[in-house]
């Protein structure tokens, strides 16, 4: 448990550093994603990565961030917030 407690705070932290790239990221691909969906865009087709195993790993990697890794997180930063404010006197 300790080394998961370890690793979110480094993801945390990774996170918070490259905050900004990675909105920026995230937004530019929903962009393209949703110009996709609407038939703006036509992008080729890649022998190596069918629409089925796109939506597979999409959802995959949504599950697991939203469902696993986002609350704790959210759960370890709260915890964190509250010692900290524990440990400083009044």
């Amino acid at each position: 448990m300790a080394r998961l407690t370890q690793a979110i705070d480094r993801l945390d932290v990774l996170a918070e550093r490259y905050r900004r790239p990675i909105s920026f990221l995230s937004a530019l691909l929903f962009a393209l994603s949703c110009a996709t969906w609407a038939g703006f865009i036509r992008w080729p087709d890649f022998e190596l990565l069918s629409e089925r195993q796109a939506v597979l790993i999409s959802t995959g990697w949504n599950a697991i961030w939203w469902g696993l890794l986002n609350p704790r997180i959210m759960r370890r930063r709260a915890e964190r917030a509250a010692a900290t404010e524990a440990s400083t006197p009044a």
